[in-house]
């Protein structure tokens, strides 16, 4: 989909990558994702979820009266705790006044018709590429973030020599260690910086905003994930304990279920195999075979999933999620060796947000929300057509 001459950070990032190349890669970049790295991080989480609390308090006594809009409230959370995280900075996404952060980070992922055409062909196509190559991240946008990646080490290392956050064990420190130990420069360190960026804003948010839909939806499944926070957490924010809150893992699942990321993804047979399929008949993929995975199609398909089209979040319950994965019936994430290297840190994202979110306030859908779950057919991602349209009510 990308190549490193035309669109070097994005030909760099493991999802793109392929062979030797891409064991290197992960390799390098899998130790900034270690559980104790998110959890060292997770009080700039928890600090960012009090910002937009307070930012959600503000709008409402705006009143909008088409309600506030969740992707935009979504993509400023994910902005914010994902720069604070990953490079160390605020990005003022909750500013009144749009910041450059969050304008550049909208930009990365405003593509157009052309693009994502483009993409889908060269993925059932990859004779494509050689024909043509287009640039997913626009010039502008790549060099700002570059810029910012240089101040971002620059910042810390001055920082280190003072003696200041010695201790903070998050990715920009990683980066600093990668640097060292194999003497990266800034543009490789800049491709390494933009796979948790580009793993953390634009995906996370749309999980979370799809997830706040759904829960608006459905006053009563939201009250008994709200009565699962309160007896588990009351007014703490334990990372271990919000870790493990059964319920709201189900709901971010079946959020997932029926908005996943991405509608489709591409392998490449990388060597020729026979199997037989579900007919008993024998199908026989050589290598070099592009095959297409159709993640949304398995994961609607009325006769894996009962009610399919409903948001129903029990059904991942009392282990249902492994029997959905051992069956190859959930693919969310992906799965196999490039499963999504940002997973956890996504979903880590994702439940604070959603903790403070359903502790705090009522969630409901806007009138200007469609009510069916049509996809907009412009986007690279799968999402609402028209966009989501909340409205909160303070909880005493």
């Amino acid at each position: 989909m990308a190549d490193k001459n035309t669109d070097f950070i994005l030909g760099n990032n493991p999802f793109v990558l392929t062979g030797e190349e891409w064991k290197e890669r992960r390799a390098e970049i899998t130790p900034g994702f270690t559980t104790n790295r998110i959890k060292t991080v997770f009080p700039v989480t928890n600090k960012v979820c009090q910002t937009m609390i307070d930012f959600i308090r503000q709008q409402m006594k705006i009143g909008n009266k088409d309600g506030i809009d969740g992707k935009d409230l979504s993509l400023r959370y994910t902005c914010e705790v994902v720069t604070d995280c990953v490079l160390g900075l605020s990005a003022d996404a909750f500013a009144n006044r749009p910041s450059p952060i969050l304008v550049m980070t909208k930009n990365l992922f405003d593509q157009s018709f052309v693009f994502i055409a483009y993409t889908l062909l060269a993925g059932m196509l990859p004779w494509i590429k050689k024909v043509k190559k287009l640039r997913f991240i626009p010039k502008p946008v790549e060099e700002f973030f570059v810029n910012l990646m240089e101040n971002s080490l620059s910042m810390r290392k001055e920082q280190k020599q003072k003696g200041v956050n010695e201790d903070r064990v998050d990715f920009i420190n990683y980066m600093l260690y990668l640097q060292e130990k194999k003497n990266l420069q800034i543009p490789e360190l800049t491709a390494h910086t933009m796979t948790f960026l580009l793993d953390g804003f634009e995906t996370t948010a749309n999980v979370l905003s799809h997830c706040l839909l759904l829960l608006g939806r459905d006053p009563k499944r939201q009250q008994i994930l709200r009565n699962e926070i309160l007896a588990k957490l009351g007014s703490t924010n334990d990372f271990d304990t919000i870790m493990d809150l059964p319920y709201l893992d189900a709901c971010i699942h079946e959020t997932l279920r029926l908005f996943p990321p991405g509608a489709f993804s591409t392998k490449l047979c990388t060597e020729s195999i026979e199997f037989e399929n579900r007919n008993g008949k024998p199908l026989k993929i050589n290598e070099g075979t592009t095959v297409v995975l159709p993640i949304h199609a398995l994961m609607a398909d009325e006769e894996h999933y009962e009610n399919a089209s409903s948001f129903e979040p029990e059904r991942f319950l009392d282990g249902g999620l492994k029997k959905y994965k051992d069956q190859g019936l959930y693919l969310a994430f992906g799965d196999g060796p490039r499963i999504c290297l940002g997973m956890r840190f996504a979903l880590t994202q994702i439940k604070g947000a959603l903790v403070e979110i359903v502790r705090n306030f009522e969630i409901r859908v806007n009138s200007k929300t469609r009510t069916d779950n049509q996809f907009d057919p412009t986007y690279f991602l799968m999402r609402l057509d028209g966009g989501i349209w909340l409205e909160f009510d303070s909880i005493n």
